[in-house]
């Protein structure tokens, strides 16, 4: 008698394109171990050791696939069976993250920009969180204080 599939148990698509080089792309599987998916990175699309890489979606948000910690958060989130673009990071400003694909803008319009506007969005985020820390740490309620007589 087969099974009944819901919404709670569907397989997920685990694969990803990865859009990079001279219209170059490689079909890769993200249910690994981070070090399995990186060094398949590194090896596949001749990234050198000095790079610092990521992954982006099309709408420009960067996947932060360096950080082994969240690695598993970021599995989860992928879309599997979507296109993804190789990136650099060569600083900490948005304009550092540059596509590591040729003619980008023919097959993904706009990423940079998208990119700019995603980092943008995440910083003004982190900043809006660091103050709302500042405010409710400076609202400490005086009270006076109690002397003997």
């Amino acid at each position: 008698m087969p099974s009944e599939i819901n919404e709670f148990n569907e397989p997920t698509r685990t694969f990803i394109w990865v859009n990079y080089g001279d219209g170059q792309r490689i079909l890769v599987n993200v249910n690994c171990s981070y070090e399995i998916l990186n060094n398949y990175l590194v090896t596949e699309c001749d990234i050198d050791e000095d790079v610092v890489y990521d992954l982006c979606d099309s709408s420009g948000k960067l996947l932060n696939i360096n950080d082994p910690s969240s690695f598993a958060q970021i599995t989860q989130s992928i879309e599997g069976g979507a296109q993804y673009v190789l990136v650099s990071i060569e600083g900490d400003r948005p304009c550092d993250v540059k596509p590591l694909l040729e003619n980008y803008e023919a097959k993904f319009p706009n990423l940079t920009e998208q990119i700019m506007q995603y980092l943008n969005d995440k910083n003004d985020k982190f900043s809006r969180r660091k103050v709302a820390r500042k405010t409710q740490q400076t609202k400490v309620v005086a009270t006076p204080k109690r002397t003997k007589k």
